[in-house]
């Protein structure tokens, strides 16, 4: 590389050896993604909850959402550490995460529920 006179700045290369495979890569991108798209989804299925409405279909793709995000932090774990992953590696954290994400479910709609009992309350005091 040289500078606007003609100088040579930099004299040597940098020789870079991948030691890890192209996939290894790629899976840490696709679990990036997995990752995001499942944190999106969970926070969607959250916003009728945070309102105080339990709904099934919600705890449902509560479940399904929180399996993905699972899945997608075995696969950044798999990316990062750089240790092949066993189904069950991969099983686990799934399930954790969708129990989980149910749970946060539960806890969301009842603190939604709290929140619009305190909001009706405070609106038949202010009528009065």
């Amino acid at each position: 590389v040289f500078d606007s006179a003609g100088n040579e700045v930099i004299a040597h290369d940098v020789a870079i050896d991948a030691t890890q495979p192209w996939y290894t890569t790629a899976m840490g991108v696709l679990g990036v993604l997995v990752t995001l798209f499942a944190v999106a989804a969970v926070e969607s299925n959250l916003r009728a909850m945070r309102r105080g409405r339990l709904r099934v279909g919600s705890l449902v793709g509560l479940g399904i959402s929180g399996a993905i995000l699972g899945v997608g932090a075995a696969l950044l774990a798999t990316a990062v550490l750089a240790v092949p992953r066993t189904v069950p590696g991969v099983v686990v954290p799934a399930a954790l995460c969708a129990a989980g994400a149910v749970v946060f479910g539960f806890a969301a709609a009842r603190n939604g529920r709290r929140r619009r009992v305190k909001r009706r309350l405070e609106a038949r005091a202010s009528r009065r």
